[in-house]
């Protein structure tokens, strides 16, 4: 189930479960429940059908299918499903948007984005 080749190892918060605060991992995240606050990790994060997020994510890619209320920053790739309900900026190096998915916010992708990325872990 888990790939021992990952960085910190996965955290999984479950259907049902409430987070706020900081969260920071070096490791997978992948969410089906609520988080309040703002979520960074050096690796991916999948946000499920079911989840609510409202706080500023950072990550090295992203794949929502549920609900984001905040800003989306990721070193390389966002893919957003067909489910999926965004109200804030991206920043990426390639933006991937499924049919159906809603988004209100601006985009900045392609090689600015990465390195304002890049500045931003720098500082």
């Amino acid at each position: 189930m888990f790939s021992k080749g990952s960085e910190g190892g996965d955290t999984i918060i479950a259907q049902g479960v409430r987070l706020e605060g900081e969260f920071k991992s070096a490791g997978r995240v992948v969410i089906e429940g609520e988080v309040v606050g703002n979520i960074e990790t050096t690796a991916d994060i999948l946000i499920g059908e079911n989840a609510a997020i409202q706080a500023n994510i950072a990550a090295r890619n992203a794949t929502i299918a549920g609900y984001v209320k905040g800003d989306i920053s990721v070193a390389e790739k966002v893919e957003i499903g067909p489910t999926a309900e965004i109200t804030g900026d991206i920043n990426a190096q390639v933006l991937a948007i499924e049919a159906g998915a809603r988004l209100v916010g601006k985009c900045v992708i392609g090689e600015v984005a990465g390195q304002k990325n890049k500045k931003e872990k720098e500082e």
